[in-house]
């Protein structure tokens, strides 16, 4: 009866619902294809009913207006379900009823930056939240790594205390080996929600709209927060530019570190000062002070990092050798390894300083520090910056050693000078002629026969003319009407002078040597040869 979709004086008696087959056929329509407007259900319902049964077009479009009307949550749920969610979904008490103390659950997530930076590029921003005082911490990455995830947490860990539980959404960047043996080693429990559950960790979401709305919007290089503004906002620059030719005011200003900047100041001295109402009345930042209970710090600031350092390249792990332990191709080496050979530990590397590895059991207890002689106190981006500048300066070397060797040995006149080696290779040879047998029967002997006839005339003609071509003096060549036969007895007469030893006008040269290239040419000497024969 909820879906009867009918009002008013004609309230379950319109002619959709008194048939219970248009209507389910209209409600399958909405199911399907929510988007689906009336014209194209009403050409549905013509394709599979009577046209006597069908309803008007505008009976139709009254009926589904006042079927949404009346059925909105269950529109919107099939239509936009996020909206539902965020609107309609039932919900007792807030997500954050259970929170009773300070650290107990953080929100952790990433979105990209509505700005552009002075390179060009959209940053990637972590966030977390702590639950309780919705205190917020924010950091700036080129993406959206592992890596970053963990600076953020260092981030808050250092100035908030140790959380009990984290929640993350099932992220690459989340459920690495990297950060699942981060909260491991640190006991913090991880609680991933499932795929497209935004609303199992609502405060980070909520609060990266609270930021991207806020002031950011104001900042050179704001690219807006869809489609739509990004395209208005191109608009209006490229207008301001064509109108005053003036400097962009909207041109990116800020560089990834004073994005950083940017966003600690405001989680500070903005988003933390002000009231919540959800916080009955407080700010986060006196919502964390006028906590009275236990707040657990790291002591060891060093300890934190090296549990955060990535693991080496692979999974991590490796087996103890007489030798040390071998990572990228060198040995790191120290007195506690004794004993351990064969065993399988855990290394961690630091980007800062690559020649220690921090070495951990697969239990995740620590070990040592071991040591790599040749890369003490060297990190890795300056191993890196002088591999480089090494391997440009030896490609330089070699690429200016292949220019000189073009030059010496002239290969750009390579390709003319193959052809030119088998032009005469192709003097040189001569083909012999490889043995066949003739073959004919009675069709192609009768059009051979044709053939001779037509030709023998034509060949008498022609050698007539060739002789008298040869005792004539080329001033004295009559002109005759231009035939392809002609052309070519004009051609012999031209060889003829040629092999004599005449010198041929500069014309007659051009037209001697063009015309022995063409197709015409080549078909008059089969037909000769033909009539030789």
């Amino acid at each position: 009866h909820s879906l009867a979709g009918s009002y008013g004086k004609n309230k379950g008696n319109t002619i959709i619902d008194r048939n219970r087959d248009i209507k389910g056929f209209i409600l399958a329509m909405f199911k399907d294809y929510p988007h689906a407007k009336a014209k194209h259900i009403m050409r549905g319902l013509r394709t599979r009913f009577n046209k006597d049964e069908l309803p008007a077009y505008r009976t139709l479009q009254s009926w589904i207006s006042n079927w949404k009307a009346e059925n909105a949550q269950l529109h919107s749920a099939i239509t936009n379900p996020d909206k539902w969610r965020s609107k309609y979904r039932s919900a007792s008490g807030t997500a954050s009823g259970n929170v009773l103390y300070l650290n107990q659950i953080w929100e952790m997530d990433g979105t990209p930056a509505d700005i552009l930076l002075q390179d060009g590029k959209r940053y990637n921003i972590t966030g977390c939240i702590d639950v309780y005082s919705r205190r917020l911490k924010l950091l700036v990455s080129k993406n959206s790594t592992a890596k970053a995830v963990a600076g953020c947490l260092r981030k808050a860990i250092l100035d908030w205390g140790m959380p009990t539980t984290v929640k993350t959404d099932n992220g690459a960047d989340y459920v690495s080996k990297h950060m699942t043996r981060v909260f491991s080693a640190l006991d913090i429990e991880q609680s991933i929600c499932p795929p497209f559950s935004p609303e199992r960790k609502p405060h980070i979401e909520r609060v990266f709209k609270t930021f991207s709305h806020d002031i950011l919007e104001l900042i050179g290089g704001f690219v807006g927060h869809n489609v739509a503004e990004r395209k208005d906002i191109e608009q209006r620059k490229s207008f301001s530019f064509r109108l005053f030719e003036k400097d962009d005011i909207h041109a990116p200003e800020l560089t990834a570190d004073t994005l950083q900047e940017f966003c600690d100041n405001w989680c500070n001295n903005v988003y933390h000062q002000e009231v919540h109402g959800s916080l009955n009345g407080l700010s986060p930042a006196s919502k964390a002070r006028n906590y009275v209970g236990d707040i657990f710090h790291i002591k060891d600031e060093r300890a934190l990092d090296i549990l955060l350092l990535p693991s080496a390249d692979g999974d991590g792990h490796r087996i103890v050798s007489k030798k040390g332990i071998s990572v990228d191709g060198s040995i790191y080496d120290h007195h506690l390894l004794g004993g351990l050979e064969g065993s399988r530990v855990q290394i961690l590397l630091s980007d800062e300083d690559w020649g220690h590895a921090y070495v951990f059991n697969t239990h995740g207890d620590f070990i040592c520090k071991a040591i790599n002689p040749n890369r003490v106190s060297v990190s890795r981006e300056e191993v890196a910056t002088h591999r480089r500048a090494q391997q440009a300066k030896l490609l330089k070397e070699q690429k200016q050693e292949m220019r000189q060797l073009t030059k010496d040995h002239k290969t750009g006149t390579v390709a003319t000078d193959i052809l030119r080696a088998k032009a005469i290779d192709t003097g040189k040879v001569a083909e012999f002629p490889k043995p066949t047998k003739a073959y004919s029967n009675k069709v192609l002997d009768e059009l051979a026969n044709v053939k001779n006839q037509e030709t023998d005339q034509q060949a008498v003609d022609t050698n007539k003319q060739i002789k008298q071509m040869q005792n004539s003096k080329p001033t004295n060549v009559a002109k005759l009407p231009e035939t392809p036969r002609l052309r070519y007895i004009k051609w012999c007469a031209l060889e003829q002078q040629f092999n004599d030893g005449i010198v041929l006008k500069e014309f007659e040269l051009r037209w001697f040597e063009l015309y022995s290239q063409s197709a015409e040419y080549k078909a008059q000497v089969r037909i000769n040869t033909a009539v030789q024969n």
